[in-house]
């Protein structure tokens, strides 16, 4: 009976070692590690983010209007108070799409901003965003009003 060699040689260990050291750079260089784990956003995620970027930067009694993608969707600011469960007890944004389970990002810091009197998340609103034919894309209204932040028809 024949006993079986290394199934690899250590020239050719070495070989791949240094292709490995060459095209990891190149691939985080051209940013396609993240890209092939990374799950593409639904277009009430990629609402929520700009949206979300909105909100950091509401002044007093301010008012943004942000262009939806175009879908039936639900979107929600919650006070660390009204916050699901997903939002650890944090101020949140959510999005509820379909049957789907809501999506949400924390709001970090908005906590300081209510202590500090700014405009902050002191009540929990909900936005239902409804796409009709013919009318274009929908607006998602963000506003601070006395220094409470609201969606929608609040504002």
């Amino acid at each position: 009976m024949k006993k079986g060699g290394a199934l690899i040689s250590v020239e050719n260990l070495i070989w791949l070692v240094l292709v490995l050291i060459v095209l990891v750079p190149i691939f985080q260089y051209f940013n396609v590690i993240p890209s092939i784990f990374a799950k593409d956003k639904t277009t009430a995620e990629q609402d929520l983010a700009r949206v979300l970027e909105e909100v950091d930067t509401l002044t007093a009694n301010d008012r943004v209007e942000v262009n939806a993608n175009g879908a039936d969707y639900a979107i929600a600011l919650y006070n660390s108070k009204d916050a699901p469960k997903q939002c650890k007890g944090y101020p949140c944004i959510c999005v509820k799409e379909g049957i789907k389970p809501a999506s949400c990002e924390l709001i970090i810091g908005m906590k300081e901003k209510c202590e500090l009197n700014k405009p902050c998340i002191s009540e929990s609103s909900v936005y239902n965003v409804k796409y009709e034919e013919g009318k274009g894309k929908p607006v998602i209204a963000v506003c601070s009003v006395g220094n409470s932040i609201k969606l929608g028809e609040g504002c």
